[in-house]
């Protein structure tokens, strides 16, 4: 139940903080989200993994936390007690790594988990027979009690495959006037770069708007479009917001240090605080100066 369930969340100072369901759990959980947010650039390079623990004993938990405690680009941010709980926060904030433990075969719940492209390695009781669940993608499934070696082995595999990928995606932008496939739900559309105006995060998704007025939702992070868009068009002004400075039509200075920006394709005009403004028109200035 619900009710019954601790959760234990490491803050931004690496206290861990065990408290119940309820108002306090969600601000803990949001500050501590909050702060991995502000160090996003310097996550990334780093290529830490915000990682989360479903495991329906705490003796079980603190078993696999010490396991985890020799690498230090697994940071446990939450743990919880039954998968459903594990989904609901996912859903919310996204994970990297997930370690799930299945209590029984014919537990599938965890489905809607790999759906969620997080990493997840299973752990299970000897007498479990999987069968085809292996073939969802999952990273690996542990038996208990957990083989050190064969954790090791995990774990090195998992962080090489994200140093591959972190790599891969700091050398790789896309061009101005290249195409780019998008996917909401089972809208797909094949799209130029030059096409989109806007992008906004909401949470673990985006909100890519096009120069025609047109939206879609898209599971993606807004630091991973900062990546993927090429820097010389294209201006993330704050921790939500990336501009086209191409689509940019009016910037207008506001009173307290705000300002309202007109956006090609925005019905609205979106404001921006005094950081963002310097940085939009440092890129503009930048565009005209080339």
């Amino acid at each position: 139940m619900l009710l019954e369930l601790n959760q234990i969340i490491r803050n931004q100072s690496g206290f861990i903080y065990e408290v119940s369901i309820g108002e306090f759990y969600f601000a803990w959980i949001t500050n501590a989200f909050n702060y991995t947010c502000e160090c996003n650039s310097a996550m990334k390079r780093k290529y830490i993994l915000k990682t989360l623990l479903i495991q329906y004993d705490i003796k079980s938990r603190n078993i696999l936390k010490q396991l985890l405690k020799p690498y230090s680009k697994i940071n446990v941010m939450a743990e919880v007690g039954s998968v459903e709980e594990g989904l609901n926060l996912s859903r919310v904030y996204k994970f990297d790594l997930i370690f799930l433990e299945l209590q029984n075969e014919n537990d599938f719940a965890f489905k809607d988990l790999v759906q969620l492209n997080s990493k997840i390695v299973l752990i299970s009781d000897p007498h479990i027979k999987l069968g085809h669940a292996l073939h969802l993608g999952l990273i690996d499934n542990l038996v208990k009690p957990i083989d050190s070696i064969r954790f090791d082995k995990t774990i090195k595999r998992i962080l090489r495959g994200v140093q591959s990928e972190a790599e891969a995606i700091n050398d790789f932008s896309l061009d101005y006037n290249s195409r780019i496939i998008l996917k909401e739900g089972k809208i797909i559309v094949q799209i130029p770069i030059s096409e989109i105006s806007h992008v906004e995060a909401e949470g673990a998704y985006t909100r890519v708007r096009f120069i025609n007025g047109k939206k879609m939702l898209i599971t993606r992070r807004i630091s991973k479009w900062e990546t993927l868009l090429p820097s010389n068009y294209f201006c993330r002004v704050d921790r939500f917001q990336i501009f086209n400075l191409n689509c940019v039509n009016e910037v207008i200075p506001q009173a307290n240090n705000l300002t309202q920006v007109s956006i090609l394709g925005v019905a609205e005009r979106l404001t921006i605080k005094r950081i963002g403004t310097e940085r939009l028109r440092a890129a503009l200035l930048r565009r005209v100066e080339n």
